[in-house]
């Protein structure tokens, strides 16, 4: 499911997986892998790259056909908000790219399935973008000298810390948006809500 944006584009190698997975143990990645093999969703090239099978391509392509059918019913009646936030949100991916780290290079581009709606494109990209935060997070944490663990636990004025140097992190892509996009991206996506 986590490397849904991936897979129907290309393989994902370990050190990608592993950042896209980076909150989830070592132990419970490789069980993951070992029942997603098991199942015949997956196969891992002897370069550790994992791809999707014919059966897992089935899988994604149900999976997005549900995104889609959800994403249209419920933004349907916002297609203002809905046509200008694509092309935001495409731009913002691609100044995202010199930025991002392991799991923002996984997940972008993301998959847009061939005559995707709008909304689907919308959902599939605004994920994407999702991850330059979770590595702008991580950067913070490792760069204030913590672990997966660490984090877990941390809380007052070390994690307010670290929430301030993610969110100057991840605010690298929204420079290349002017006052006025910026406005109506986030005017746009609470239109969602």
């Amino acid at each position: 499911m986590e490397l849904r944006l991936a897979l129907p584009l290309r393989g994902v190698g370990a050190g990608g997986f592993a950042a896209v997975a980076r909150y989830l143990h070592e132990a419970d990645r490789r069980e993951e892998l070992a029942i997603q093999l098991d199942q015949g969703m997956l196969d891992i090239g002897d370069d550790a790259t994992i791809t999707a099978t014919t059966k897992g391509r089935a899988y994604l392509d149900d999976l997005f056909a549900l995104h889609a059918r959800v994403t249209g019913r419920t933004w349907e009646s916002r297609p203002a908000a809905v046509g200008p936030l694509v092309a935001l949100t495409g731009r913002l991916l691609e100044a995202a790219r010199p930025s991002g780290g392991a799991a923002f290079a996984t997940q972008n581009p993301p998959y847009e399935p061939p005559g995707a709606p709008d909304e689907l494109v919308l959902f599939n990209r605004l994920s994407a973008l999702r991850y330059h935060r979770a590595d702008a997070h991580a950067a913070a944490w490792t760069g204030a000298g913590h672990s997966v663990a660490s984090i877990r636990a941390l809380d007052g004025p070390a994690r307010r810390a670290i929430e301030a140097e993610t969110n100057r992190l991840a605010a690298a892509p929204f420079a290349a948006l002017d006052d006025d996009e910026r406005t109506a991206f986030s005017s746009g996506l609470a239109a969602l809500a």
